[in-house]
């Protein structure tokens, strides 16, 4: 695991007021608060982006309160609008947030457990959770270790989203970074255009 993309990570945490280590603590929640905390941290960091890439960090409270995942006015609609976070992780919330919802619109189902969750999946079902939290390679490499991407995320579905959940919210920090050197690009060019024709010269 790329060593930088925790980084950002890290980074999101301090700017969001978090313990440092809260994400990577996440994989010893029960799933129930596993999901739960995933959604909102990628929620949030989705609405950081949005203020960003909009140059307006004051209105991260404001792209908070839209729903996610709607496709017409929600967060993900803003973001694919402002091409600020790209197809796969655009795919991966909107997953999430189904989810999401299905876990927390039953208090039963507070004892819920991703792996069961996925055994009632049909072959589409499956795929499709497949394609948002799989690993991006099939198959699926750590040092000398290969599984296919299906079997991987079949039998560690949390660890498959706790993965790529890592890169959703370091991309959205690389786009929140891009965003500050557009505006400080823009800034230099006004002040470079004011200095070579002044007011009144």
């Amino acid at each position: 695991m790329a060593s930088d993309a925790l980084d950002d990570v890290a980074d999101f945490e301090r700017e969001c007021g978090l313990p440092h280590g809260f994400y990577q603590a996440l994989l010893g929640e029960d799933d129930w608060s596993f999901v739960i905390k995933l959604h909102a941290l990628v929620e949030a960091a989705i609405s950081h982006v949005l203020a960003a890439v909009c140059a307006r960090p004051e209105l991260v409270d404001t792209f908070a309160r839209l729903e996610l995942s709607n496709a017409t006015t929600g967060k993900l609609a803003f973001a694919k609008a402002l091409a600020c976070v790209d197809e796969e992780d655009r795919r991966f919330t909107k997953n999430l947030s189904e989810i999401r919802n299905a876990f927390v619109h039953d208090v039963r189902n507070a004892r819920m457990n991703l792996a069961l969750y996925l055994a009632t999946f049909d072959k589409n079902q499956l795929r499709k959770f497949r394609e948002a939290f799989g690993p991006r390679r099939d198959p699926f490499v750590v040092g000398t270790f290969s599984i296919p991407q299906e079997q991987f995320v079949r039998e560690n579905p949390k660890l498959s989203m706790w993965l790529r959940g890592i890169y959703v919210i370091a991309f959205a920090q690389l786009e929140k970074e891009k965003a500050k050197l557009r505006v400080g690009q823009a800034e230099v060019a006004a002040i470079r255009n004011y200095l070579s024709s002044p007011p009144g010269a």
